[in-house]
């Protein structure tokens, strides 16, 4: 089985379900989807899927485990990627840094990355550490642009809410064209797909919500 970077750990005594999780997600970035059994995830480790039980119930159990350390680890990244200034946040050199740390972390973590944003999983009442997970995630990212609205630096119109969210979508977009195949960042990827700027979707988001002046 093919390993992705930054996604397979090696299974020890004690640690089953990260192993499972690791597991999993090397599957899913192989086969760009989850069309695999929690026995099979468990054989890959060299445990019985009784064990694998043990951890997670079912399969859907096992993505949303996937998806909330996922939403962890990018808020993680994302939250790093954020620049300081003396007096807040400069919401501009932040957006332009977090924006490219969410693309580097969809491309290290395709498998992770996909199972993320399963509709099927978005059920609060089943999956409520995978929602929370997700919505920290988002709020990091509204936190960014109210620090911009409120400095002046960003337009003030529509909510930071909204502006994030649109920001998430564009870039979350150009993420998954990326992982298909159906868009490549200059010479990387396949010769037949279109070519494309990170720094140029960035650049343009930024430009677009920055506050008018004079």
């Amino acid at each position: 089985m093919a390993t992705v970077p930054g996604e397979r750990r090696g299974f020890h005594h004690g640690d089953l379900a990260s192993a499972l999780v690791a597991a999993a997600s090397d599957l899913i970035a192989v086969r760009g989807g989850a069309d695999f059994s929690l026995r099979e995830v468990a054989e890959s480790v060299g445990v019985s899927h009784t064990a694998a039980y043990r951890h997670f119930a079912a399969k859907a159990d096992l993505l949303a485990e996937i998806a909330a350390r996922g939403f962890a680890r990018l808020d993680a990244a994302v939250t790093a990627a954020i620049v300081r200034r003396g007096d807040g946040v400069d919401a501009p050199a932040s957006l332009r840094a977090t924006g490219l740390a969410y693309l580097d972390f969809a491309e290290l973590n395709p498998g992770a990355y996909r199972v993320m944003f399963l509709a099927e999983l978005c059920d609060s009442s089943r999956h409520p550490a995978l929602v929370a997970a997700a919505s920290r995630a988002l709020l990091t990212l509204v936190g960014v642009v109210a620090a911009g609205q409120a400095a002046g630096d960003l337009r003030a119109d529509p909510s930071a809410e909204i502006i994030a969210a649109a920001i998430w979508a564009a870039v979350h977009g150009h993420a998954l064209l990326l992982l298909d195949g159906q868009i490549r960042d200059g010479a990387v990827g396949p010769a037949a797909a279109p070519p494309a700027d990170r720094s140029f979707l960035i650049d343009a988001i930024v430009l677009g919500i920055a506050a008018r002046r004079g």
